[in-house]
């Protein structure tokens, strides 16, 4: 199995795991060492399976950078908007999920809109419910 790293870098990748299923089909798991999008390539007997090259993306949401929150402990006032920004620049191309916890331990409506001038990087608003410390998981 060769997998092809965004920019064209080809490497050969050692499997974490690989598993024989009930089907007699091989599941081969392994991890990416750069985010992006990545061509794999299966070979049996040095020739590419049916079906490959497979394509997939892999991210890193450790990557993921907030900016703009309220400080820690500062309380927000009930009904008052706040917005903060979600930076996925770094990170790779995903699915982005926000979940923002209220005063009262109830998940909060969120709004996500993009930035125009930068595709990876969302603005977020919610308005807390109740006077308090909303939490963001980050």
């Amino acid at each position: 199995m060769k997998p092809d790293l965004p920019f064209a870098i080809v490497l050969p990748c050692s499997f974490s795991r690989c598993y024989q299923q009930k089907d007699g089909n091989l599941l081969a798991e392994f991890q990416t060492s750069a985010v992006g999008s990545h061509k794999i390539e299966v070979l049996e007997s040095g020739r590419l399976i049916h079906g490959a090259p497979f394509y997939c993306n892999s991210y890193d949401p450790s990557s993921v950078r907030l900016s703009g929150l309220p400080p820690r402990h500062r309380k927000q006032p009930s009904g008052v908007p706040v917005q903060f920004q979600v930076d996925r620049r770094q990170a790779g191309r995903s699915d982005l999920d926000v979940t923002v916890t209220s005063p009262l331990g109830d998940a909060l409506p969120v709004e996500v809109r993009g930035m125009t001038d930068d595709e990876h990087v969302d603005l977020v608003e919610f308005r807390p419910d109740a006077a308090g410390e909303s939490c963001v998981p980050g």
